[in-house]
């Protein structure tokens, strides 16, 4: 999935299980956010970068 801004992504309540993100090349401090909510909402977050892991650390 492709996607360029937060309008176009589902509640983070809609995702179950593990998101894979081994492709994102660029995150924002929106995304960091979409991804704390994700967290929130007991995603597994995997193949983030340490650059970007440092963005969403609790």
């Amino acid at each position: 999935m492709s996607v360029w801004t937060l309008g176009q992504l589902p509640a983070p309540e809609a995702f179950t299980g593990r998101v894979r993100l081994d492709d994102v090349g660029f995150l924002d401090t929106a995304g960091a956010w979409y991804l704390l909510r994700l967290r929130a909402a007991g995603v597994v977050l995997e193949g983030l970068s340490p650059a970007h892991a440092q963005l969403v650390a609790a």
